[in-house]
């Protein structure tokens, strides 16, 4: 069957019943009410490093920020059970079709996000320093910084603002939290 043979189905969201629906296709509206009397698709916005979608849910003017592909799960197949997460079988986080949504052990989810490409086996050898794929400074640049913690004339503000880099972090290679492989 083509996507466009698809058949939309809407279902009610748990703890917004009376005013939003999700449909199998990972559609989001609001249901018409007195007050608000056209139902609305809403709109999602991109969240996180692996691009999930978001959209935001109002009750009683709280206002609470959901991931679309969870919403999708909870109103057609279940809350989630107890130590599983939500995985996208086509590694596309983007996709929050029914089909495409299963839930799944953080060891299910992790496999098929390194089947995907979005994600790369742990291998402490390979991921220390500027190999990790999500370090913003090299060796060098954190010898110098190691250089001008030990002088008294910088402190984790300055250094920060001159490598780009938040004052934590600075914070972090001052107690060895990280780069303890570089010495300074």
């Amino acid at each position: 069957m083509e996507n466009s043979e698809i058949r939309e189905i809407w279902k009610k969201i748990i703890r917004y019943e009376e005013l939003y629906e999700v449909s199998n296709l990972g559609r989001i509206k609001s249901i018409s009410r007195k007050y608000h009397p056209n139902e609305t698709i809403l709109k999602q916005h991109e969240y996180g490093n692996y691009g999930h979608m978001m959209v935001i849910l109002s009750k009683k003017n709280k206002h609470e920020t959901l991931a679309v592909h969870r919403l999708v799960l909870e109103s057609f197949i279940g809350l989630r059970p107890k130590n599983m997460e939500c995985r996208h079988l086509d590694g596309n986080a983007k996709n929050n079709r029914l089909e495409n949504l299963r839930w799944g052990t953080p060891k299910e989810n992790c496999a098929d996000k390194i089947a995907h490409g979005k994600q790369f086996k742990f291998d402490p050898k390979k991921s220390i320093g500027s190999n990790n794929i999500k370090a913003k400074l090299t060796e060098w640049m954190v010898r110098i910084i190691k250089k001008l913690l030990l002088d008294k004339n910088f402190n984790y503000k300055q250094i920060s603002k001159l490598f780009n880099i938040s004052i934590c972090t600075i914070r972090d290679i001052d107690k060895n939290r990280t780069w303890r492989h570089i010495r300074g």
